[in-house]
């Protein structure tokens, strides 16, 4: 048998599960990290390059400029510039490496560059490049992923079904 969802099915879940289908707040960021290391001297050597790497950005340098000559990060040869979003509610960096970081990002406006903090054993400094609020997601944004997941739904409940009858037969 094939399984169908029909579109008043697909709204009617839509509807009970609107708060589920929020997209998060997100924000793309240039960023520069250095790796504190583990010895008193690596923190200290650490601390002197990200505040070396801050006076040069109050002073109004270019921030793609610093990252390319301080930052220790992969988007170092970039400017700094990370491709994917970091969204407010978690991200591709860990959840617990993200915590701090996250809350310094969506503390700026865009355009905005933070002061040095840390996190995850790395001092950073984190520019705001763009901002996107959280929003409910549209019934036809949502449609395909609530119509395969009522599929799963929906196939599940007719093996259960099956299995059922085909034991009420066997005995």
């Amino acid at each position: 048998e094939r399984v169908e969802v029909s579109e008043e099915e697909a709204r009617e879940f839509y509807e009970k599960q609107k708060r589920a289908l929020m997209e998060p707040a997100k924000a793309k960021v240039s960023v520069i990290r250095i790796g504190i290391g583990f010895s008193d001297d690596e923190r200290k050597r650490a601390r002197e390059k990200i505040e070396e790497a801050q006076d040069r950005l109050r002073a109004r340098d270019d921030f793609a400029k610093v990252a390319k000559e301080y930052s220790e990060d992969w988007t170092a040869t970039r400017g700094g510039e990370m491709d994917r979003w970091v969204l407010e509610g978690g991200g591709h960096l860990g959840e617990g490496a993200e915590h701090g970081f996250r809350r310094y990002v969506f503390d700026l406006e865009p355009g905005q560059v933070s002061d040095f903090f840390e996190s995850a054993n790395n001092y950073w400094i984190v520019k705001m490049r763009q901002y996107r609020p959280s929003r409910q997601q549209t019934f036809e944004e949502a449609r395909p992923t609530l119509e395969a997941y009522l599929k799963v739904i929906k196939h599940q409940d007719r093996m259960i079904e099956l299995q059922n009858e085909l034991l009420e037969k066997s005995q």
